[in-house]
């Protein structure tokens, strides 16, 4: 009876051990999911900001490029004139 009563406990043990990993397991799986998701939303909210940010430094050295260029070749006919 108690080889029996052994037997029954050892298999209560083994049963509960390997429910209480799945749900370890499952748990970890969430949180890593949750994790991620929370990642990867800063990290594309950064990327637009800094996407907006290069392309505005981009645009700003550009435009002015170009205003100067204005500027110089209105500077050039009106010396021509």
């Amino acid at each position: 009876f108690l080889f029996v009563f052994f037997i029954g406990i050892v298999i209560g043990a083994l049963i509960c051990s390997v429910f209480w990993w799945q749900l370890t397991k499952k748990a970890v799986k969430v949180s890593y999911d949750r994790g991620y998701a929370d990642g990867f939303r800063n990290g594309h909210s950064d990327g637009l900001t800094e996407g907006t940010s290069i392309g505005y430094e981009d645009g700003r050295e550009a435009g002015l490029a170009e205003g100067l260029e204005i500027q110089a070749n209105a500077a050039v006919e009106e010396d021509q004139e």
